[in-house]
């Protein structure tokens, strides 16, 4: 059970290839299921991941293994609906995928080096499986940090039993967490996580842990958000991983996907689940989640509802959805006050050049100059891409209010532009994505300009009117912040 020489690399590569079939297999799967309504059961699901993690060079993209090395240890099963059995007896079913708590396990075995990982995922999480998950998330994190050289197995598996007692009263807890692992993995049935084991853990041990419980009970609010749970009356947790034990304690070597909360939910639904009174009283673990009140979302919560893949068919708006349109709002009168700014500046200034034209007696004949004067004032980044600010994100609009410029995303490069060249910016918020469209001043043809033409663009569009000109740009974004 200890490893030696490259034992660990394989491992390490071993868990690897079940994370990609995690994360490439099912939870694509899952959403796409999910986001199109798709009927797929749970049976369908497993079997493709046994084909994918059979075949993981073609399947997976997995250039660097070898498809006759890779076995399936045990079938891959799946499970959502309540009633989840998440122990030796677990296997999927025939029935569909349903949009409540989804339950995935994969073990499978590279060059003899056993490893599994499982994940549980929530669909319109009720504030009761938000607190269960992340008091089993506390749980795991704790045995995990009791899971170091020295410790005797049969106590790190009483300790964390305890913790869940006490976290997680009349739930149901397997009889064994987790083995020790790494190459055939029943030689080492001996190293057992369960309580009475007096063995002690040893640095370069290799477990897979199975960590979950069985028996929470639904609550009024599944009737309407899981009605296919709340008939079953009951759902279990799962987080299973492989973890090595190094000098300085537990790694877990299937990182990915990430088991914390954050990462583990969707909202489809409209409806929120909230209480009629603003109690808070959530014991949080991650400091990085609010108060148990489901509408405000962390950034982390947001990115997972509003990204690229991410499920999402909400009706209402998030504050974080309002807050984001105010800033555009307030992005677009920036952009019309400092236009409106400018032509003041440059109407004094060719006021006074003609009280002064005035009272010398003298033609109005040096417009060319005036000409020069406006071209050198929108040219605000004279030592080029240098003076750029250093705040850029590839792929992301930047309103650099200080030089009076909004830089475009174009090609993968930042391109400029005065505010003046901009005649307007709409957005317009589609199912999935939003899209934000620039239109810009440009010639026309004509010898006279419209009223809202800035003097700065007339004079540019006089003095180069050869040039080709941006007619208008829209940018796409699935993240609708």
């Amino acid at each position: 059970v200890i490893l030696a020489g490259n034992q660990r690399e394989v491992v390490v590569k071993a868990a690897e290839l079940a994370s990609r079939a995690m994360r490439k297999v099912f939870v694509k799967t899952m959403e796409k299921a999910l986001e199109n309504d798709d009927k797929v059961t749970h049976q369908e699901i497993a079997t493709r991941l046994d084909q994918h993690i059979l075949a993981p060079a073609s399947k997976l993209k997995a250039k660097d293994y070898v498809d006759d090395e890779v076995k399936v240890r045990r079938k891959p099963w799946v499970q959502s609906g309540g009633a989840n059995v998440i122990g030796d007896k677990a296997t999927s079913n025939q029935d569909s995928l349903s949009s409540d708590v989804i339950l995935c396990n994969l073990e499978l075995t590279y060059e003899d080096a056993s490893v599994r990982i499982g994940r549980t995922y929530f669909v319109d999480p009720t504030k009761e499986q938000t607190r269960n998950y992340k008091a089993l998330e506390g749980a795991y994190k704790s045995f995990l940090a009791a899971l170091v050289p020295g410790a005797v197995l049969g106590e790190v598996y009483d300790s964390a039993a305890a913790t869940i007692k006490d976290k997680l009263p009349g739930v149901t807890m397997p009889g064994c967490l987790g083995v020790g692992s790494g190459y055939l993995l029943n030689e080492f049935s001996a190293f057992k996580l369960e309580s009475g084991n007096t063995r002690k853990v040893e640095a370069g041990m290799v477990f897979t842990i199975s960590f979950g419980v069985e028996g929470l009970k639904c609550t009024e609010k599944d009737e309407t958000l899981h009605p296919a749970l709340f008939k079953k009356g009951a759902y279990g947790l799962l987080i299973a991983d492989t973890v090595f034990v190094g000098k300085d304690g537990a790694e877990v070597l299937t990182k990915k996907p990430a088991s914390n909360y954050d990462e583990s939910f969707y909202n489809i639904n409209d409806e929120e689940d909230g209480d009629d009174d603003d109690d808070d009283d959530d014991d949080d673990d991650d400091g990085d989640d609010d108060d148990g009140d489901d509408v405000k979302m962390s950034d982390a919560q947001l990115a997972r509802t509003m990204s690229n893949g991410r499920v999402t068919r909400s009706r209402t708006k998030t504050p974080e959805q309002l807050a984001a349109e105010h800033e555009q709002q307030q992005l677009e009168a920036k952009i019309q006050e400092a236009q409106r700014n400018l032509m003041q500046k440059k109407a004094k200034k060719v006021l006074k050049k003609l009280n002064n034209s005035s009272s010398n007696g003298e033609d109005d004949d040096d417009d060319d100059d005036d000409d020069d004067d406006t071209v050198e004032l929108m040219n605000v980044y004279k030592k080029g891409t240098r003076e750029y600010p250093r705040e850029l994100i590839r792929n992301q609009i930047h309103c650099d209010k200080e030089h009076e410029s909004v830089f475009l995303p174009i090609g993968g490069f930042h391109v400029p532009f005065h505010i003046s060249t901009i005649k307007t910016v709409n957005k317009t918020d589609e199912e999935k994505s939003t899209l934000l469209r620039f239109t810009f001043f440009y010639p026309t043809g004509s010898t006279t300009f419209a009223r809202d033409v800035p003097k700065s663009m007339r004079s540019v569009i006089t003095k180069f009117p050869q040039l080709f000109y941006v007619k208008e740009l829209t940018f796409r974004s699935r993240d609708q912040r």
